[in-house]
């Protein structure tokens, strides 16, 4: 899987994440998940699950909470 966009907006305790996959997966072979982690100065932040697709190929946009 390669991560080809990355951009995210931060308001208060909310992510706006704008990620970009390009995912080759071997004929009879999944994908079982995709795991975020975001880390600051004092370690590991958040961690966000991306939501399990059909096709992890384009650009996706996810909102979510920090500390959730």
């Amino acid at each position: 899987i390669d991560l080809h966009t990355w951009k995210y907006y931060v308001q208060d305790n909310q992510i706006s994440l704008t990620y970009g996959l390009d995912a080759q997966v071997a004929t009879g072979q999944e994908i079982s998940n995709i795991r975020l982690e975001f880390y600051d100065n004092q370690g590991l932040a958040a961690v966000h699950h991306v939501p399990n697709k059909t096709s992890y190929n384009g650009t996706f946009t996810n909102l979510f909470k920090l500390g959730s």
